[in-house]
């Protein structure tokens, strides 16, 4: 169960990411814990905003990572590569790391997230490469 301090910290993550990268289909001001957006990533970089609770296979997937490792999830991107389907989540420590929050925020392009394969139903964290 996500806090609001998580949520807080996402909406500020959020912002960045819409200014840093044009993203204006995001909107942080309507982020909750139930509600996150997830993007689908195509060939060009243009997605399509959903919301995660809309779908079915990836509120599961995301719900039991949060439930896992107590972070909350605020943005999924997914794509379909020759590998299968990747979902991207970046997500927000829990309360317990705080002071380790600043640091995650977008400081380039890169951001801390757990790509997880639906297909091989398997997953790992790593840092992720984002671009305009």
């Amino acid at each position: 169960m996500a806090t609001k301090k998580q949520i807080n910290e996402a909406r500020i993550r959020m912002k960045q990411m819409k200014s840093m990268y044009s993203m204006d289909t995001i909107e942080p001001e309507k982020l909750t814990e139930k509600n996150a957006p997830c993007i689908y990533i195509t060939q060009t970089l243009v997605g399509i905003v959903s919301e995660i609770n809309k779908m079915k296979e990836v509120r599961v997937i995301r719900r039991e990572f949060e439930s896992k490792y107590g972070f909350f999830v605020y943005l999924v991107l997914a794509r379909t590569t020759e590998s299968g389907t990747i979902l991207t989540m970046l997500y927000v420590y829990g309360d317990d790391n705080e002071q380790e929050w600043e640091d995650e925020r977008l400081s380039g392009d890169n951001v801390p997230a757990y790509s997880y394969n639906v297909d091989r139903g398997s997953g790992e964290f790593r840092l992720v490469y984002l671009k305009a």
